[in-house]
Parts: structure tokens; sequence; C-alpha cells
């Protein structure tokens, strides 16, 4: 929790201070632009590092001019606008009244049947696992306490010999 916690505040801060982390980007790419564009040969450049360079350094700059101006723009289109209230899904009770009017359910109401009996037996066998897993553990854990010298009576608790 304490990891989520800081990571939601390190957001928040990247929030407040977006405008100047977007103008800072702007003016770092600048320079990155530049050098891209001022070192570009039409024919190509005959050393291999600078012409990696001269390529990275001006898709970084055109990259940061274009992440930097996106962040200054303010994002006012959202999927539900904030003062529209949100339709609400159909209850349970309404779909499973719609399905009693039909006399066979939707496909879609069969495969997701299917998906959760394909789940349920997933959690079966992992279940079925631990189980045997639980079991082994207590046979060990009986047999230790045995070797010890500890008699198990029959109501469970445990004697010296």
């Amino acid at each position: 929790m304490k990891g989520k916690q800081i990571l939601e505040a390190i957001i928040m801060e990247i929030m407040l201070r977006k405008r100047i982390l977007a103008i800072g980007l702007i003016v770092i790419s600048i320079p990155l632009l530049w050098f891209g564009i001022a070192n570009f040969e039409i024919g190509g450049i005959p050393d291999q590092w600078l012409a990696v360079t001269v390529a990275s350094s001006g898709m970084f700059g055109l990259f940061g001019i274009g992440g930097g101006i996106a962040m200054l723009v303010p994002a006012t289109t959202a999927a539900v606008p904030r003062n529209e209230p949100v339709e609400k899904q159909p209850e349970l009770k309404e779909i499973e009244m719609a399905n009693e009017m039909t006399d066979t359910p939707p496909a879609s109401e069969s495969v997701r049947l299917m998906r959760r009996e394909k789940e349920l037996v997933l959690k079966r066998g992992e279940l079925q696992t631990l189980l045997g897993e639980v079991d082994t553990a207590l046979i060990t854990t009986k047999n230790q306490i045995r070797a010890r010298g500890w008699i198990e009576q029959e109501g469970g608790g445990w004697q010296v010999e």
C-alpha cells in the first residue's frame, strides 16, 4: 500500500507541475531538433555514428516538441462529461426478466456461463492441489511430533509417552 501511495503522490506532483515540465521539454527538444536538421545531409553521412546521432537527435527533438505541445494543450475531451449523469447498467433482475421472456437464453449469456464454468473448474483444481499440500504438511508435522516422544490422543490432543 505504501508504494501505491508514493506513486499517487508523484503523479499528483507531476500533474501540478505539468506546464513547467512541458515548457522544459520543449526547451530541451529545440537544440536536439536543431542539431538533427543542421547536420542532415541528403546524400547520406559517411560517418556511421554521426548518422545515428543526427537521426536520433532529430527524432527526439520532434517527439519532444510534440509531447511538450500536447502537455500544454488542456485535455478537455472526456469520455463522459462530468456534468451529465452516467447511465446505469440494467440491474440483474431486469436481465433475468428479459431472459425469462425468451425461450432460449441469448448466446452471449451462454458464453458467459461457459467461461464462468471454466473458471470454477480451474479454481476447484487449485483448491484440491492446496488441500493435498495441507494434508501432506499435516502428516509430516504429526510424524515430527511423534518422533519427539508424544502420543496422539483420540480427542485431538497430545500427551507424553
